[in-house]
């Protein structure tokens, strides 16, 4: 397809450039029309992101950073599509960014200075073509959180050349205004936060529960708990997270992320439960040179296997159980050279698809849903065409094995829209082909009050129970405000 982009004269974002490299791999013929040179950055986000340099020593470009492009390709003959960069009002068909309402990326500054998620809309004239809610993963720091919108405002854009439809009515707003007052302020919050942190050497530390499977998966968000869950003990050197639960020759065994804070490396564990129900200590089962957690754990063809996050090795790895728990062999890397987060697979109407939240060069490990799918498990796997298929911070990073009921297919996904792991998602896959992806969340779960929580991020089932897992902050390894059901405080740690 030939496409034509309409940038500003004079220097453009480099974000603009990275989305015409973007469209020419995906095999479009990419030219460029020159229009008036943009408006200058607003000088309150100048100043705050060149006191952000300062102060935070940011390494490597900025999506936002304006580059000089040299010299680009005219248009080759007419286009057959338009992607109109250059902020100007809609007087065709073309596709146009909407910056959290705004035709001007000053939108997003004024989202994120008002700690907000802000929302990415294509519009083509006046009608939707595709939307996203980018994460925040650092609220306290603007240059981060720009170049995070602007990876996923790329992404956008290439899904909607690919499959440009108009859908309702989009509101498209004004330019918005940023105040150098808004900015300073956002710049004064942050850098107290980071001050506090090193003083009280704040971190957060996970921990994981088990109940008694319910007779449904939960479908009300105030009520989900009323059923209460037992929680591990509360080991003040470590933090357990990503529980899978599975029943195997009468022994029930979770296995989870295990992360020693001596060494900050996640290993995969495994927590047997006795006879009479009550659960064992940790055994480390699965140990690499790299960071492991998300251990996804399923039956397949009479054997036991798991798909470990590996994300820190730019790898989706599948292992078999020789011995089960505490033996496992690496059978084949699925996927190589990817960043992919909590990857989840499932064999539906004889293929197989395989769920992970993705990252690209500047975006969240929250926000993006990618798909992949194989004729067997051993693959081979390819990329769905549509990647990332859904960005949606409050709904795609996966949280746990998907169950099929008599409504359809359902998936947890982590809402990591005001943090990360802050709730679970419960959504139903409405569609999921070759051609696109669909889901609509029916209910959205929350650390109950009495456990004076932060946030939850996974959820798992087996026959006979069920496991979630919780964050609570530390300060110098001591849990603060462990409410009912939370791990007791911690003994104090120097060093």
């Amino acid at each position: 397809m030939r496409i034509t982009l309409v940038a500003p004269g004079g220097p453009v974002p480099r974000w603009h450039m990275a989305l015409a490299e973007r469209l020419a791999a995906a095999g479009h013929a990419v030219g460029w029309r020159r229009g008036p040179a943009a408006p200058p950055e607003p000088a309150a986000v100048a100043l705050l992101l060149r006191f952000e340099g300062l102060l935070y020593r940011r390494r490597g470009p900025s999506l936002a950073e304006r580059v000089d492009p040299g010299a680009v390709a005219a248009p080759d003959g007419p286009a057959d599509l338009t992607i109109d960069l250059s902020g100007g009002e809609a007087k065709d068909d073309a596709l146009r960014l909407r910056f959290d309402g705004s035709p001007n990326p000053a939108g997003l500054a004024c989202a994120i200075l008002s700690d907000r998620n802000p929302e990415l809309c294509v519009v083509r004239g006046d009608r939707l073509v595709a939307r996203a809610l980018p994460a925040l993963e650092q609220r306290g720091r603007l240059g981060i959180g720009l170049d995070q919108a602007l990876e996923r405002a790329v992404d956008l854009l290439v899904a909607a050349a690919a499959a440009h439809r108009a859908g309702p009515v989009a509101a498209i707003g004004r330019a918005p205004r940023v105040s150098t007052a808004a900015a300073m302020r956002f710049l004064a919050a942050g850098f107290a936060d980071k001050a506090l942190g090193r003083l009280l050497r704040r971190d957060e530390a996970w921990n994981i529960a088990w109940r008694p499977r319910q007779p449904a998966p939960p479908d009300d968000t105030a009520t989900w708990t009323e059923a209460p869950f037992a929680w591990l003990p509360w080991d003040p050197a470590r933090y357990l997270a990503d529980p899978f639960v599975i029943e195997h020759e009468g022994r029930t065994v979770i296995l989870c992320e295990d992360l020693p804070f001596s060494t900050g490396r996640g290993v995969i564990s495994a927590v047997t439960f006795d006879a009479a129900g009550r659960p064992g200590r940790p055994e480390v089962v699965l140990e690499r040179p790299y960071h492991l957690s998300y251990p996804f754990v399923f039956r397949h063809a009479g054997e036991i296997w798991m798909i470990p996050e590996t994300s820190a090795n730019r790898t989706v790895e599948l292992y078999r159980a020789a011995r089960f728990p505490d033996r496992w062999e690496l059978e084949s890397v699925l996927i190589r050279d990817i960043c992919a987060g909590d990857a989840t697979v499932a064999e539906i109407d004889g293929t197989w698809w395989l769920f992970a939240s993705t990252t690209g060069g500047h975006g969240s490990s929250w926000d993006a849903l990618s798909l992949f799918s194989a004729p067997t498990l051993h693959g081979p796997w390819g990329p769905h065409p549509g990647n990332p298929v859904l960005i949606d911070a409050a709904a795609a990073r996966p949280a746990g094995a998907m169950w099929r009921a008599a409504d359809g297919l359902w998936r947890p996904a982590q809402d990591c829209s005001a943090r990360y792991g802050g709730g679970i998602a419960l959504c139903r896959v409405d569609r999921l082909d070759a051609e696109g992806y669909g889901q609509s969340v029916r209910t959205r779960l929350y650390p109950d009050p009495a456990w004076s929580a932060l946030g939850c991020h996974t959820f798992n089932r087996s026959e006979h129970y069920e496991v979630i897992d919780a964050v609570w902050p530390t300060t110098r390894g001591r849990i603060r405000h462990g409410g009912t059901g939370a791990p007791r405080a911690a003994p104090h740690r120097d060093g």
